[in-house]
């Protein structure tokens, strides 16, 4: 586990302003753009890729993030 916790705290001052630009915004159309902007604004690695859900309800988005060092 080491300093994961520490991650989002121990980013660049300049990418967490950006990011916080972005999450206080209102100029997107959907919270699914503005989610995607906000990975890239901060400069994460990450996947996106749909999940079929069981119950015939909408399919659920997975996103995982790659927060290594």
């Amino acid at each position: 586990m080491g300093g994961r916790h520490n991650y989002f705290k121990n980013l660049p001052k300049e990418l967490k302003e950006e990011g916080f630009k972005i999450i206080n915004s209102n100029n997107f159309k959907t919270e699914r753009e503005k989610a995607i902007r906000l990975l890239y604004a901060l400069k994460l690695p990450h996947t996106i890729s749909p999940v079929k859900s069981i119950s015939g309800a909408p399919p659920l988005v997975k996103v995982e993030l790659d927060c290594s060092y």
